[in-house]
């Protein structure tokens, strides 16, 4: 007799202008789950959900997308006030589950401690998983938060991006459509443009500790235009650091990556990181605070790792050789390539 299939609905929907979700749906499917997206009804979105499409399983990421309001205090807690009313209707009332999957323990920009903080304790009661990426995030979660139930925590690190983004040209076809030399050393610095992602503080460091030969692309989407503009306005004389604002098409983020000798992510803060991922499977070095998921993601490479300031590792950089940046960049292909989408469906507990 064929088991029954397992209905799962992700919330909330990003689509495909966010790989992480599709990705991670296509893994399910893989193993044999029905996936979809559930309904975008922002507040109303997971008990919608589960009156449309009846899923077995309803999965969470970036929880501030169901309450966060841009009004007054006591609107933003009413809208929490329903957000905990929703998993406590599925949780206790229906036989649909929860699953989370908790990306960072505060948000990078507009966190809210009371408020915030009061949404994880709420999906760390009612979900039946909390999936995490590295086991030390538990442990930050359980120093926190100190009655959470730690047996409802797994660690299923991120797949890899590998086949999902075109990779077929070389580094000099790459050199010659950003307009430079073969012996040009270039630092990609490759995401949204936001404050805590330490772009000033690059190019800051860029600006003192550059050789003659270095060169600096900058390119992401300016989700606070703002910062965006002052980076422009900092950079608009300096000949050697290339911007390029918006979101690029999928088919042009090799051009990016083939042109680069390293890849930098200066965050300020951060617990795991997408484009450090990316990074890896186009087979770079990349430069990243020395903390949360990522050095544990990039543990073959800690000697391009900061503690403090990104410039703690460009001067280190000047005397290594190109060999062993590739070197390097292999190591954290194989690295990456080692988890699978897929694996993540072993915490719908499958039959």
């Amino acid at each position: 007799m064929q088991r029954r299939i397992d209905k799962i609905c992700f919330l909330p929907k990003e689509g495909i202008a966010n790989p992480f979700q599709v990705l991670m749906m296509e893994g399910l499917r893989e193993r044999g789950f029905d996936v979809s997206y559930g309904l975008s009804k922002r507040f109303f979105s997971i008990l919608f959900t589960w009156v449309s499409k009846k899923p077995d399983w309803i999965h969470l990421d970036w929880l501030y997308t169901f309450y966060s309001v841009n009004l007054p205090a006591p609107f933003k807690w009413m809208a929490l006030y329903w957000f905990h009313f929703q998993l406590f209707f599925i949780n206790r009332l229906t036989k649909c589950k929860i699953g989370y999957t908790l990306h960072n323990l505060e948000r990078h920009e507009f966190y809210e401690p009371k408020i915030d903080d009061k949404a994880q304790t709420l999906a760390f009661k009612y979900a039946d998983f909390i999936r995490v990426f590295n086991k030390r995030t538990i442990e930050k979660v359980s120093e926190k938060w100190k009655d959470v139930d730690v047996s409802k925590f797994y660690v299923q690190p991120e797949g890899s991006y590998v086949n999902y983004y075109p990779n077929e040209i070389n580094a000099s076809t790459a050199h010659t459509y950003f307009g430079y030399k073969p012996e040009d050393f270039v630092i990609l610095c490759f995401g949204s443009i936001r404050p805590y992602k330490g772009v000033m503080e690059l190019i800051d460091g860029f600006i003192k500790y550059r050789e003659n030969n270095w060169k600096l692309l900058i390119a992401g989407y300016p989700f606070d235009k703002l910062y965006a503009n002052e980076i422009v306005e900092k950079c608009k004389d300096n000949l050697d650091i290339k911007i390029v604002l918006g979101h690029q098409p999928e088919d042009e983020l090799q051009y990016f990556f083939n042109a680069c000798n390293v890849v930098v992510c200066p965050f300020k803060q951060i617990e795991n990181s997408g484009s450090v991922i990316l990074a890896m499977g186009f087979k770079k070095p990349v430069i990243a605070p020395n903390n949360g998921v990522v050095k544990y993601r990039l543990k073959e490479q800690s000697q391009l790792l900061f503690n403090e300031s990104v410039s703690e590792v460009l001067i280190p950089i000047k005397n290594m050789e190109p060999c062993e940046l590739e070197k390097i960049g292999q190591k954290n292909f194989e690295e990456v390539e080692r988890y699978q989408w897929k694996d993540f469906a072993k915490l719908f507990n499958p039959k």
